[in-house]
């Protein structure tokens, strides 16, 4: 079905990007780039975009 092959592929894309965004993110924390106030916006950014994900999976 193409409707669900657009649909896994467009859902892994997310995944990676999330992914990747919480690496980048542990990177710049690790070397002392950013504030901790960034990395506790960016990490409910992180949280919403999950919850956002689960919630169109149901």
């Amino acid at each position: 079905m193409p409707v669900t092959n657009d649909y896994d592929r467009i859902n892994s894309s997310f995944e990676r990007a999330v992914i990747k965004m919480r690496e980048s993110l542990q990177y710049l924390a690790d070397n002392g780039k950013v504030s901790d106030k960034f990395i506790a916006i960016q990490n409910l950014i992180i949280k919403n975009l999950i919850d956002y994900q689960a919630q169109t999976e149901m």
